[in-house]
């Protein structure tokens, strides 16, 4: 129990602090979310004070699981050794395909660094979809430009910090030797791929934490004897929302069609038929 209370607010927090990283497009935008439900400062009802602690505690859940999310993938795909004789082969890809991945990159970064001007771009649309009072619109977009003009300052300030530790960095080892070697040691003899974090290994706090939600089965046969010869342990957690209801909304809907399987003939002179009938229904329709 405090370990699952423990992971619960570290996720929180994280995802509490998750709008004050690097300026990227998501981040601004989280920030924006935050900014209009934390300006009702006096809600009228209870439920109104409820729905606001809900989007606050969704939004840091969001962005704590995002976190934790892009730190399980670049674990997996980057720390420890090749499990593959595929990846052991991997190489860099050719200059055409970074490029594409790097614009994506730029304009990511980009997008949160302009995100007051973008902002102001979109006040049009704004007041359209908004529906209130344009002047009320008006001031809330300016107060929204002067807060993103704020974060973004402090972003800028903190991607020259980064910035200015790596120059630092490299400076120092420049006149040192480095090599490279094996992430996870451990003291182990002979180190085997098989040994190191997976995938698995990075989301289970995560999945131990929602176990009743996810409902992940798992596989486990231990070692046996003093020198066992083999162990096996395998975890499958399935996607409840694609299993119960994609799943069925979709298998509804290939039944449904299935059934009209015979409008498909296959004759030209049928498909002008449906057209004429259509073009038929539209003429009398339009003279209701």
């Amino acid at each position: 129990m405090a370990l699952m209370i423990y992971s619960l607010a570290l996720i929180l927090l994280s995802g509490c602090f998750a709008p004050l990283l690097p300026p990227l497009n998501g981040f601004a935008s989280e920030f924006m979310i935050y900014m209009s439900v934390f300006s009702d400062k006096n809600p009228d009802t209870i439920g109104t004070a409820i729905l606001i602690l809900a989007v606050v505690a969704g939004l840091a859940m969001i962005g704590g699981l995002a976190i934790a999310c892009f730190t399980k993938a670049f674990g997996a795909c980057f720390l420890g050794e090749p499990r593959t004789k595929c990846s052991q082969q991997s190489h860099e890809v050719p200059l055409g395909m970074r490029l594409s991945m790097v614009t994506l990159a730029i304009s990511c970064v980009l997008l949160g660094l302009l995100a007051p001007y973008v902002l102001r771009l979109e006040s049009s649309a704004i007041r359209n979809l908004a529906g209130c009072d344009p002047l009320e619109v008006g001031s809330a977009i300016t107060l929204g430009c002067g807060l993103l003009s704020k974060f973004v300052m402090v972003s800028v300030l903190f991607l020259v910090i980064v910035i200015g530790l790596a120059v630092l960095r490299k400076k120092l080892i420049s006149q040192r030797s480095v090599t490279t070697t094996v992430t996870w040691g451990c003291g182990y003899a002979k180190p085997d791929p098989r040994m190191q974090y997976t995938a698995s290994s990075f989301a289970q706090p995560l999945v131990y934490l929602f176990k009743l939600l996810l409902r992940t089965h798992s596989r486990f046969h231990p070692p046996q004897g003093i020198f066992p010869e083999h162990a096996d342990f395998n975890s499958h957690t399935e996607d409840l929302c694609q299993k119960n209801i994609y799943h069925t909304i979709f298998q509804g809907i290939v039944r449904t069609t299935s059934k009209l399987q015979w409008f498909q003939s296959g004759l030209l002179q049928l498909y002008v038929l449906y057209i004429a009938l259509i073009l038929l229904i539209l003429l009398i329709w339009n003279n209701l």
